[in-house]
């Protein structure tokens, strides 16, 4: 990286830098794609998620949920599955702890479709997903 090794970087120097790294990539969604996974951000997180496939991915996340639990809905078994997935131990879920969830399910998504799941998760909208709102999902499938 070019500069004056200051220990500072200005805006033209992050500029300049990413400039000619993006020239260096074959394409420019190559480059949107590296950005957002090493940034871990999301050019426009729901911008290409339909209904429909959040369809597909809530089922198939509460049947290895329900695969997960052994079948059961019993409050017990349902909070220690819910303990499972709460890394921190708060008492909720949050966005890093769904990746982890899924990672742990064997599903492999997309960071827009983690926002987009958040969305249909968390009921109260408060950007967690509490284990109320969790029970809900596996008990009374949303798709009937």
């Amino acid at each position: 990286m070019r500069g004056n090794n200051d220990g500072v970087v200005t805006k033209q120097e992050w500029d300049d830098y990413y400039t000619d790294l993006s020239m260096s990539l074959p394409s420019d969604e190559y480059f949107v794609r590296m950005m957002e996974s090493v940034w871990q951000i999301c050019e426009d997180e729901d911008a290409t998620v339909s209904a429909e496939q959040i369809k597909h991915l809530t089922k198939t996340i509460r049947a290895k949920l329900m695969d997960f639990s052994g079948g059961q809905t019993e409050e017990m078994v349902l909070r220690n599955t819910f303990r499972e997935f709460d890394l921190n131990g708060n008492g909720v879920l949050a966005a890093d702890e769904l990746q982890a969830l899924l990672v742990r399910l064997q599903i492999s998504v997309d960071r827009r479709f983690l926002s987009a799941l958040m969305k249909k998760f968390d009921n109260n909208n408060n950007g967690v997903i509490e284990f109320e709102e969790f029970v809900n999902f596996i008990v009374n499938d949303p798709y009937r």
